[in-house]
């Protein structure tokens, strides 16, 4: 995980942040959008980790850099996951819920 995909991926925990605020504030209304947005932003952030493990030497797959990028990348699955898992139908404790999830798994991302 290089620093500015690091870096991104705080923007991302502190925009869920913001909506997790936004939600408990103003509820259901209008968080789609920005939820959509995010896991969008999440989703290219993964596509670059995977290119960059995908992109090790041969020889190298079994090293420590690349289980770093192996398991980056699985926490950013699981990150996407879970905000795709949440729906309108969902009360808002379950949405932070997720959220807060999902957080977690985009720190361990890093």
């Amino acid at each position: 995980m290089n620093k500015m995909r690091r870096k991104e991926i705080m923007m991302a925990i502190k925009r869920l942040n913001n909506l997790v605020t936004e939600v408990q504030v103003n509820g259901l209304e209008n968080y789609t959008e920005e939820l959509e947005d995010i896991i969008s932003d999440i989703q290219i952030i993964l596509e670059d980790e995977t290119d960059y493990m995908e992109n090790i030497p041969e020889n190298l797959q079994g090293g420590e850099r690349y289980e770093r990028a192996e398991e980056a990348c699985e926490s950013l699955e699981d990150a996407v996951d879970t905000l795709e898992y949440i729906s309108a139908d969902d009360s808002i404790e379950d949405i932070i819920s997720e959220i807060d999830k999902a957080t977690d798994s985009l720190s361990d991302a890093m």
